[in-house]
């Protein structure tokens, strides 16, 4: 039998936080996100978890689409929004009708979402950018030199890479002038 390695594309994460208001938001990285740095609940995904915990008759064959999980569970969920350069956001999916609060899970679940806090209201907040509260893990690290902000405008450097940013943007607005034209680049003026 071959030995079965697995796909070093396929790099999904999944990580938790809370908001201003004590509710909790479910991130996914999809490939090219990113996340707080010791937010990853090492690999759990507390979802499905918790909505079996509800299905006693659950097998391990049913299978719920995270939209429906978080849904059912009072999560609000965000997926990353696939951009690579500059680094993009993560965009809300799903606002529950009754968002549950952090204090009502079970102490484990509690105890791993509380690792990172977000000075926002997921209830109002469509986009969150952690790049703008937190040191993040990402892909190819040292190449990375921007992200968009969370109002899918502004395009910062990231912290520490400042003496790069003018450079990254000349080369974006060389590589892709249509994209260029939607953003502005904090710091360097517009050549429009």
């Amino acid at each position: 039998m071959e030995p079965d390695y697995p796909a070093a594309h396929s790099m999904d994460t999944t990580w938790y936080a809370v908001d201003a208001a004590g509710h909790v938001g479910v991130f996914s990285t999809g490939e090219n996100g990113h996340a707080p740095v010791g937010s990853k609940a090492d690999g759990k995904y507390f979802l499905d978890r918790l909505y079996r915990d509800r299905r006693p008759n659950a097998t391990a064959d049913d299978y719920w689409p995270d939209e429906h999980l978080a849904t059912e569970l009072g999560f609000f969920l965000y997926d990353y929004a696939d951009g690579y350069d500059p680094i993009d956001v993560f965009e809300r999916r799903v606002v529950p009708g009754r968002p549950i609060h952090v204090d009502e899970l079970p102490p484990e679940i509690r105890a791993a979402c509380k690792k990172t806090r977000l000075p926002v209201q997921f209830a109002a907040a469509e986009r969150v950018q952690p790049l703008e509260y937190f040191r993040c893990e990402y892909w190819y690290d040292e190449d990375r030199i921007g992200y968009l902000a969370a109002d899918g405008v502004t395009v910062r450097p990231i912290r520490g890479r400042e003496s790069r940013f003018a450079e990254f943007v000349r080369r974006f607005r060389e590589s892709f002038p249509d994209a260029a034209a939607h953003y502005r680049f904090e710091g360097v003026p517009d050549v429009r």
